[in-house]
């Protein structure tokens, strides 16, 4: 079994964490043996098309707009929500490598 960064976090053994996945709800990383939520991602269906072109804007606002054209967003982004904030899908640009003579 592949370690993963919720293993490093939350660790009561090899089979300890699952997905719990509810009908019209958000998707759940759980603690199996102690019933602990890790996170949640919330389903794209759960926010407004106002929300998340908000959620797009500030990501625009804080990332792209001050970075001299090297991080994108597209509209209609995708999201994931957790706990704590939002991931906004973005393109951040990586220049070719200098040929070398």
């Amino acid at each position: 079994m592949r370690e993963t960064d919720v293993d490093k976090i939350h660790s009561h053994g090899e089979h300890g964490l699952g997905i719990e996945i509810r009908a019209g709800e958000d998707i759940a990383i759980v603690c199996h043996e102690c019933n602990e939520t890790l996170f949640t991602i919330c389903k794209d269906d759960s926010l407004t098309p106002e929300e998340k072109e908000k959620r797009v804007e500030e990501a625009r606002k804080r990332y792209a707009d001050p970075s001299s054209d090297s991080i994108e967003v597209d509209d209609g982004a995708r999201l994931s929500i957790v706990d704590e904030g939002t991931w906004v899908q973005a393109w951040v640009w990586v220049p070719n490598p200098e040929k070398e003579d």
